[in-house]
């Protein structure tokens, strides 16, 4: 099982030069606002997928004043220990694993998998139709490996499609045998993705449900998937709709238009639900995801961000024993109020101060 024993940032934000020490379990990041705490979570994101959980530019995770920034750190698996560092300069990036230079993504996280929370204050899942899709894209990877597969496919074949509508939008001539091409694998890659999302939305949902009862809690909770079209309408798009898409010069109907809803009691999480509710479903969802992955012997590395936001002292103490039983538990915190004395014993305390990160 995978485990980050040591961290090293170089001109991360306010981390100039920093190194850090991790255990298997859980390892409480403690430290005020602006300490930095989120940026360590963040580099060992990166560690894991090539790129911040963030949606700004990497650019703007090097310290001020700073031509590059460097992330090193040391993963275990049973005996065998691997380096994997992130360098970037001047809008160049190098992603490493023991002096192999590393570009596809399934390479990087195969043998290091991380899932971090997002926290509901910050604005990710609740609000954003992109911001949806990107976490669930990223959950499908870890769920099946092959629907990071039929992700880039469908990525390649818009690319392409959005190229001959730039094309047709200038007044440019067009190999229509091509564009016929382009279409009809278009929609076939739609159909493939589409059903994907479906099963795995679907064995999410199974499992949700399966959750609650074992948790005593009757509060229906679900997730439901959004397709924007499907082929029978792509096949007999209007010619208003495809003016449109020329006009606009860009796909508009598509996959990469679906939407995912969080639901609790037949009504939209996010309209509906109060700030605890919607914080306890993405943290559910995280355990089960988790779980799934067990039953495929894959082992998962999870951070959450502004852990013990809201909560009283008995949850705050219920949250850590929750992820007890978990591999490797990264945690941010402002403070340990409230934590038992034998909790406090078993868990790694990061300190961080002020104004340090």
């Amino acid at each position: 099982m995978s485990y980050l024993k040591k961290l090293h940032l170089s001109n991360c934000r306010i981390h100039e030069n920093i190194n850090f020490s991790f255990k298997k379990g859980i390892n409480l990041i403690v430290g005020d606002n602006g300490s930095g705490k989120t940026t360590i979570l963040e580099a060992i994101y990166i560690l894991s997928v090539k790129k911040s959980f963030k949606k700004s530019h990497i650019n703007e995770y090097k310290s001020l004043d700073k031509d590059e920034l460097f992330i090193k750190g040391e993963v275990w698996r049973g005996e065998i220990s691997e380096e994997r560092s992130y360098h970037y300069v001047k809008n160049t990036k190098k992603f490493i694993i023991n002096e192999k230079n590393i570009n596809k993504l399934e390479d990087c996280y195969k043998n290091f998998r991380v899932l971090y929370y997002y926290p509901v204050q910050k604005v990710m899942i609740f609000e954003s139709s992109e911001d949806r899709r990107t976490y669930f894209d990223l959950i499908f990877t870890h769920l099946d490996d092959s629907y990071l597969t039929l992700l880039r496919k469908y990525r390649n074949i818009l690319y392409q499609k959005n190229a001959l509508l730039k094309k047709k939008n200038s007044n440019l001539v067009i190999n229509s045998v091509i564009e016929d091409v382009v279409n009809q694998e278009f929609i076939k890659t739609i159909d493939l993705i589409t059903t994907k999302r479906r099963e795995l939305i679907g064995l999410l949902n199974e499992k949700l449900a399966l959750k609650l009862i074992s948790c005593g809690k009757m509060k229906k909770m679900s997730i439901k998937y959004e397709q924007n079209v499907d082929k029978y309408k792509l096949i007999n798009l209007s010619s208003e709709e495809k003016l449109k898409e020329i006009n606009q010069a860009c796909v508009l109907f598509g996959a990469h238009k679906d939407d995912y809803k969080f639901i609790i009691k037949e009504k939209e999480v996010k309209i509906y639900s109060s700030f605890g509710q919607q914080k306890n479903f993405i943290l559910i969802l995280l355990e089960i995801v988790v779980e799934i992955l067990k039953t495929q012997d894959i082992n998962v590395i999870i951070l959450i961000d502004d852990a013990f936001c809201e909560l009283d002292a008995k949850h705050r103490n219920e949250l850590i024993e929750s992820l007890k039983e978990e591999n490797q538990v990264f945690l941010s915190v402002q403070d340990t109020y409230g934590l038992s004395l034998n909790l406090l014993e078993e868990i790694n305390i990061i300190k961080l101060g002020g104004d340090n990160g």
